[in-house]
């Protein structure tokens, strides 16, 4: 991330969310001081967070995968007290070109990426755009019910999508499909910002979701 902000200060482009290019004056010699400055905090930083972290804590493990297919990519039996998450903010960006110039760094290969990547503003039009958006994020709340322990918490930063030229406020939408697939809302803190495709505000929200409870099987009648 520090790497990519700093390739972000020294191109054309207005901002790290934005295509659009913009005239800069760059003087010689200023990216190579970011790269040192972003690189010097950086090291800072992780220094700060090894300090912070108490003496027998398990490592973090990283893993590559399909946010709709959790089995596939966590271990057998793996149960999470907490899935923290910002999903894509549906027909908002294409994260494939957000990412761009991250690939080469990270050294990943985005075919797959771009393959399988949902919410995706390029897919955001047409007359099922809204309903291909609430099959994507409902696979994906499938998935995370199905490593949510029983009395963990889902909590997901998202924003209100557009789709096929429709606002479609995100709270609204996991309000409506959560129970579907197994989750229920327990709180929303919202907040407005400002729509950068010219419309209205739109808010962004996070959101707390657990597992639904199941109800009691009906008793047989004589």
């Amino acid at each position: 991330r520090q790497r990519q902000m700093c390739i972000r200060d020294s191109s054309m482009q207005r901002a790290d969310t934005a295509e659009r290019k913009v005239e800069k004056r760059i003087r010689k010699g200023l990216p190579t001081e970011f790269f040192v400055r972003r690189g010097l905090e950086l090291v800072e930083r992780w220094a700060a967070l090894d300090d912070a972290v108490p003496d027998g804590a398990p490592r973090p493990e990283l893993r590559l995968g399909d946010a709709r297919h959790l089995k596939d990519v966590l271990p057998i039996g793996f149960s999470a007290n907490l899935i923290l998450t910002s999903p894509p903010y549906g027909g908002t960006y294409d994260y494939i070109d957000h990412h761009a110039r991250r690939y080469p760094w990270l050294g990943m290969e985005p075919v797959q990426l771009e393959k399988n990547e949902i919410g995706s503003r390029r897919t955001s039009h047409g007359a099922g755009a809204a309903k291909a958006w609430d099959k994507e994020l409902g696979q994906a709340l499938t998935a995370m019910k199905s490593v949510l322990h029983r009395d963990g918490v889902a909590v997901l930063l998202i924003g209100d999508g557009v789709l096929a030229g429709k606002a479609v406020p995100a709270d609204e939408q996991l309000m409506r499909i959560a129970p579907r697939h197994g989750l229920e809302v327990r709180a929303i803190a919202s907040q407005e910002r400002h729509d950068w495709q010219g419309g209205d505000f739109r808010s962004e929200h996070l959101v707390a979701l657990v597992p639904a409870p199941k109800m009691p099987s009906a008793s047989p009648t004589s």
